[in-house]
C-alpha cells in the first residue's frame, strides 16, 4: 500500500468532503441527521463549509489528509487538537494562516450553507439533545491531565480495512509520545477496534436513546484514552 500523509489546505476541501461525508454516511445514527437531504447535497455542503473550518482554531487544531501515491486521490484524514499551552507543536500539520482575502471568501461559502449558526439541512434538535451529555463526559476526562484529542478521523469507504486509518491514528500517537502527552479520542461502536488495537482503553460508555427521531439502536459512544508510553 502506497500512502503518505501530508498536510492540510483549504484548496483540499472537495476531496476531504468526498472521504469524510462518505465515510459518516455509513453510520444509520449519522444519517438521521439529515433527514431527507441527499449525500451529494450534504458533500456540497461539507465542501463549501470545510475551507473556513480548515482554518478555524489553527492555532491548537492540527490536519493530516492521507493520499494514494500513485493516483493522488485523498483517501483519509484526521484533525487532532493540541492541549492548552503547547501550541507549538507539530507545526508542519497546521494550515497556514490565510489572507485577508482568502478568509472572506471562506466566510461566504460557509454562510450560504449556514443560519444563525446552524447549518442548513441538519435536524438541530438530535444535537441539541444528545451532545450535552457528550461533551459533559469529554470535559470531565480532559480535565484530568494533558491530552492531544483525536478530534475527528475519516477513511473513505472503498479504502477501509486497509490500513489506512491506522496509518492516520500513528502518526499523532508519535507525536504524543514525543511529547510525553495522553491521547483522549471518543469513538462509536465501529472505531473501537482500531483504537483499542494501538493501546486505547475505555473509560467511559454513554448510552442514549434516540428512537424519537427514528432510530432502532441505541446512540453508544465510548471515550477512550491511551496513556503515556513508560520510559
Amino acid at each position: 500500500m502506497n500512502i503518505k500523509l501530508e498536510k492540510v489546505s483549504p484548496e483540499d476541501a472537495a476531496g476531504l468532503s468526498q472521504v469524510m461525508m462518505r465515510a459518516f454516511y455509513r453510520d444509520p445514527h449519522w444519517r438521521l441527521l439529515w433527514g431527507n437531504m441527499t449525500l451529494e447535497d450534504i458533500i456540497l455542503s461539507c465542501e463549501n463549509r470545510l475551507p473556513r473550518n480548515l482554518v478555524k482554531g489553527r492555532e491548537s487544531r492540527r490536519h493530516r489528509k492521507a493520499v494514494d501515491a500513485v493516483t493522488g486521490e485523498v483517501v483519509g484524514y484526521a484533525r487532532w487538537v493540541l492541549p492548552e499551552g503547547q501550541e507549538d507543536l507539530w507545526k508542519d500539520a497546521q494550515v497556514a494562516e490565510p489572507s485577508a482575502q482568502q478568509a472572506a471568501q471562506y466566510e461566504a461559502r460557509y454562510s450560504a450553507y449556514v443560519v444563525d449558526g446552524k447549518i442548513k439541512g441538519l435536524k438541530n434538535e438530535i444535537t441539541e439533545s444528545l451532545s450535552p451529555l457528550l461533551e459533559k463526559t469529554e470535559e470531565d476526562i480532559l480535565k484530568t491531565g494533558k491530552f492531544l484529542t483525536l478530534d475527528y478521523i475519516a477513511v473513505l469507504p472503498d479504502r477501509q480495512q486497509q490500513g489506512i486509518g491506522s496509518i492516520l491514528v500513528e502518526d499523532g500517537l508519535r507525536v504524543a509520545e514525543k511529547a510525553g502527552l495522553r491521547v483522549y479520542v471518543m469513538s462509536t461502536q465501529t472505531g473501537l477496534k482500531l483504537y483499542q488495537g494501538h493501546g486505547f482503553i475505555i473509560v467511559r460508555t454513554v448510552e442514549q436513546d434516540n428512537s424519537q427521531w427514528g432510530s432502532t439502536e441505541p446512540h453508544v459512544n465510548h471515550f477512550l484514552v491511551k496513556e503515556k508510553t513508560s520510559t
